[in-house]
C-alpha cells in the first residue's frame, strides 16, 4: 500500500499540478503529469475515468500502477509530483516502463 505521505489526496491539489505541469508523457498506455515540488518527498495520484470499465476493473488497474510504482520509487527524483490516468488495461511491468520514461525526462531537464 502507498503511504499517506506519498499520495496526492485533494483534488486541489491534482489540479494545481495539471495546470502548472512541468513534465508530461503520453503514451497509448498512460497519460502522466508531473512537476518538481517544494515539499520534501515523492507524491503520487492515480486517477482511473469511468471509461475503463465498472469499479473492480478500474481499481485493478490502480493497484497494477501502484505496484509498479512501488518497484521503482527509488528510482524517481526526489521532491516530484505526479498524476498518472491510464488510458487502457496494462501490465505491471508495462506500467513501470512508462513511468520510467517520464523520470527521465525530468532527470534530463534537471541536469
Amino acid at each position: 500500500m502507498l503511504p499517506k505521505r506519498n499520495r496526492i489526496r485533494s483534488g486541489k491539489e491534482i489540479k494545481g499540478i495539471h495546470k502548472t505541469k512541468q513534465f508530461h508523457y503520453t503514451s497509448p498506455l498512460l497519460y502522466i503529469i508531473a512537476n518538481n515540488s517544494d515539499q520534501d518527498g515523492k507524491k503520487v495520484a492515480i486517477v482511473c475515468r469511468k471509461e475503463l470499465g465498472n469499479a473492480v476493473k478500474r481499481n485493478r488497474i490502480k493497484r497494477k500502477i501502484k505496484a509498479a510504482y512501488l518497484n521503482i520509487r527509488h528510482k524517481i527524483a526526489e521532491n516530484v509530483k505526479m498524476v498518472v490516468v491510464p488510458r487502457k488495461e496494462m501490465s505491471v511491468g508495462e506500467a513501470e516502463k512508462e513511468i520510467m520514461k517520464l523520470e527521465e525526462k525530468i532527470n534530463e531537464a534537471n541536469n
